[in-house]
Formats: structure tokens, sequence, C-alpha cells
């Protein structure tokens, strides 16, 4: 078995302007960003993990920086957890509503927007290749997170189209017995801090 826990970067400067992007070394976390994360990062300090792994955006590789220094786990960087292919709209004002997105599946895209398919392919290997036994923290965006628990669920894209993952927020999932124990908190209670405990006592005990 193994237990995620995703956590969305914190507010960056595309949230805060309403554009999107997918490029790696701009668009920084905001002063609002980096208080979400330190508040998230206390949160997390009070389970234990063994690793860190983010992905390679400048906003992903920030919130994980401040989460290392609370918890004291080195940063691993993973491609697979970088944020969506954005096509055309890359570097584009934020389209408003979500017909524009339930239209683009539909069609096949033609946004450019990375397929679904290949969003779940490539958490899904990344999932694979993570240690049994384990807890591992994993810093990325809302539609890979929205991805890893799709594909646990074996949802399509149009299925999932209404959750959102908040900045800053942490959701938990347990792969193999198709678990959510978390899903777009903003801080953990005692029950799913109780819930993780108890599911890496499984691990020792198994």
């Amino acid at each position: 078995m193994k237990l995620l826990i995703m956590v969305r970067h914190g507010e960056s400067l595309t949230n805060a302007n309403n554009f999107v992007s997918h490029d790696l070394g701009v668009n920084p976390l905001t002063d609002k960003g980096i208080l979400q994360i330190k508040a998230i990062a206390l949160e997390l300090k009070k389970i234990s993990a063994d690793r860190l792994i983010a992905s390679p955006l400048l906003r992903t590789k920030q919130t994980a920086e401040i989460i290392s220094e609370i918890v004291g786990l080195k940063v691993l960087v993973d491609e697979r957890l970088s944020e969506r292919d954005l096509g055309k709209l890359n570097n584009m004002p934020a389209p408003s509503g979500e017909d524009w997105h339930k239209n683009d599946i539909l069609t096949g895209y033609p946004s450019g927007f990375e397929p679904w398919e290949s969003l779940r392919g490539r958490m899904s290997l990344f999932i694979n290749d993570l240690p049994e036994a384990s807890t591992t923290i994993i810093v990325s965006h809302g539609d890979p997170i929205k991805a890893a628990v799709a594909d646990m669920l074996e949802l399509d894209e149009m299925s999932f189209l209404g959750v959102r993952i908040a900045k800053g927020s942490v959701t938990v999932i347990e792969p193999d017995s198709r678990r959510i124990l978390a899903m777009s908190a903003p801080a953990f209670s005692e029950y799913l801090i109780d819930s993780i405990r108890k599911l890496q006592e499984s691990f020792v005990n198994n």
C-alpha cells in the first residue's frame, strides 16, 4: 500500500492576475501564497512522511521548499507532476465558467489542452513507481491532483469536471484500496491525522 499526501501550490502570480501558464521558471508565489503554504506545512508536520516530491514549475518548487524547511524532508523533483499542458491558452487569461471546458472535452481538446488520458497516464505511472508501504508528500497543480484521484476511481474528465482543488490544500489518497481520506482540505482534522497514522501502522504490521 502507498499513502499519497498531495498539496496544491499556494497562490502564485498566475492566480492573482487571473491567467494560466505551464511555463517553468516564472510566476512565483505571492505573499499570500507563501502564508498559505507555511500554514499547511505546519499541518504536515503533525504526521510523518518518507519523501517530498514536487513538480518542476517555480510555484511548486517554492511551495515544496517551504514545506521542506518545516518538515525536514529533501525536495525531489519529478516532471510527471508538472502542470497540465495548456496548449493555446498558455499565458492567456483564465477562461471563465465551465462551458468552454465542457465543449473542449466534447470536441477533442481543440484548445491544445493535454488530454485527460495523458494526464491520468503520467500520474498513474508516477504513483506506480513509488515504493510500497510508504508515505509521500506530493506538491503539484490542480489538474494533476484531480487526475490522480480520478485515475484511482476510473473517472473520465467530464465526470470529474466540477471538482476543484483549492490553492494550498491537501488531498490524501490510498490508491490500492481506492480510498480518499481528504479532498482539498485546508487543514488536518484529528480524524484525518488518526486515519493517516492507522494506515501507516498497517504498513509496519504487514
